[in-house]
């Protein structure tokens, strides 16, 4: 009895000091694998130094890592191992799907989102596809602790013992403690990479930008050489066309003039409309050309902007229309307008045309013409609305190009210029021109001009 009695607190201190150890081990694999977590600057050197420590520090047989593959046969993929494993994971051929061989631990683990310790792997049934293997190797049980990213298994941290029963409560908790610290570390050496390849990415995409910036400002740099050498050229041509075209022309209308006043009275109905015809087209071309030379000017020729009074410029066109007015009896409302910063000459030459262009265009006994501006957030709108012979929709951006018209010289005289180089005035300062119409009722032209030239 005595000796019953001596030996139970000695079996009860071995089973303390033994518990004791297995705490302290834990402890100590915990503590050494949260500084490897901490350290660690890629994800496959934490995991294999975390093997690593487990197998030295806690003399575990064997330690390794799978990652859950979502493929057809849901395979569990080793990544790193550490310990005596004598080719055990290459013929182990891991499942985590509902079969034989996904009812080992591994699987079960990955399925319950928790851990599954298989304490005694040679009498374990669902250990039995991976049992002679072990027994070779000297494995007797087993503890995998799945690894979590919010909620979901993305892979298994596996030790193996070479003692049965290895894995009592206690070191469970805190194995399941490293495991989760596994895989904090795992996450945010992921995060981190990807924040890397993001910032390499964007360190990329700058110097790419960067290139195309230079490339296209060398770009720039030639189609500006190629723009001065197009506008000097055009200057010449301006200066032929000024010159040379028109004095031929001059010749041709003044010697045709001539032949009529002094030997009109010898033509015939059919010598005299020939003469006509000349005289006629001579004018015509001479209007062509300076229509075209205007045109062309718009950009080459213009002042710099200054602070211009539109009620002045529309006064100043009206004068020059002054002639047409009077003999259409054209009734014209002009709505007080700004003052901003333009070209006064330009603004002239513009609101003439789309004045000179509503009296033209108008069947009425009395043609009536308001003009309009309202201030916007970011612009001026001004309006010119007349009562004239409107014009199709399918037609309204045709009549801004130059030579579009829409009438025979015979119904309405013209070029097909004038509402092109309206255009060309408005974008030269930095605005846009459109028009809106009904047939038969009117058409209102509208363009733009925005406040920041008047902020430079």
């Amino acid at each position: 009895m005595n000796d019953l009695q001596n030996k139970l607190p000695q079996d009860h201190c071995e089973d303390l000091k033994r518990d004791f150890q297995v705490v302290n081990r834990a402890l100590r694999v915990l503590s050494v694998c949260t500084q490897a977590v901490i350290r660690a600057t890629d994800e496959v050197t934490l995991l294999q130094t975390l093997c690593q420590l487990i197998t030295e520090e806690a003399a575990y047989r064997m330690a390794w890592v799978g990652y859950v593959c979502h493929d057809a046969d849901k395979t569990v993929q080793p990544v790193v191992w550490a310990g005596y494993e004598a080719e055990y994971l290459q013929t182990a051929n891991i499942s985590w799907a509902d079969t034989e061989r996904g009812q080992g631990p591994t699987g079960r683990a990955i399925r319950l989102r928790q851990p599954v310790a298989c304490q005694n792997m040679l009498e374990d049934p669902s250990f039995a596809p991976w049992r002679e293997a072990a027994r070779q190797r000297g494995y007797e049980s087993s503890l995998v602790l799945p690894l979590l990213d919010e909620g979901e298994v993305f892979g298994t941290l596996n030790i193996y013992s070479v003692e049965t029963n290895a894995f009592d409560f206690q070191e469970v908790e805190l194995l399941t403690e490293l495991a989760d610290s596994l895989s904090f570390g795992i996450l945010a050496l992921r995060a981190k990479q990807k924040r890397q390849q993001a910032e390499l990415r964007i360190l990329r995409l700058n110097e790419e930008l960067e290139q195309r910036v230079e490339e296209r400002t060398a770009e720039l740099t030639q189609a500006t050489e190629e723009l001065q050498r197009s506008n000097h050229e055009l200057e010449q041509f301006a200066y032929v066309a000024s010159h040379d075209l028109q004095e031929p022309l001059r010749a041709i209308a003044g010697y045709t003039q001539l032949l009529i006043s002094e030997y009109g009275d010898r033509f015939d109905d059919t010598a005299r409309s020939y003469a006509e015809v000349v005289s006629d087209g001579a004018k015509r071309m001479q209007q062509l050309i300076q229509d075209l030379l205007t045109y062309s000017r718009v950009g080459t020729r213009s002042q710099e902007l200054a602070l211009t009074e539109c009620n002045a410029v529309v006064q100043e066109a009206l004068r020059n229309l002054q002639v047409a007015i009077a003999q259409s009896h054209t009734v014209i409302i002009v709505d007080p307008l700004p003052t901003l910063k333009a070209d006064q000459n330009q603004l002239v030459q513009l609101f003439q045309n789309l004045i000179g262009n509503a009296i033209k265009f108008c069947k009425e006994d009395c043609p009536r013409i308001q003009i309009r501006a309202i201030q916007r957030e970011t612009d001026f709108l001004f309006q010119v609305e007349d009562n004239g012979i409107g014009i199709k929709p399918k037609y309204l951006d045709r009549i801004f190009e130059v030579f579009k018209r829409l009438h025979t010289r015979r119904e309405y005289p013209g070029t097909g210029i004038g509402l092109a180089i309206c255009k060309k005035i408005v974008t030269r300062h930095g605005g846009q021109m459109w028009a809106e119409s009904i047939p038969g009722i009117g058409s209102t032209f509208c363009f733009t001009i925005p406040h920041h030239l008047n902020e430079q």
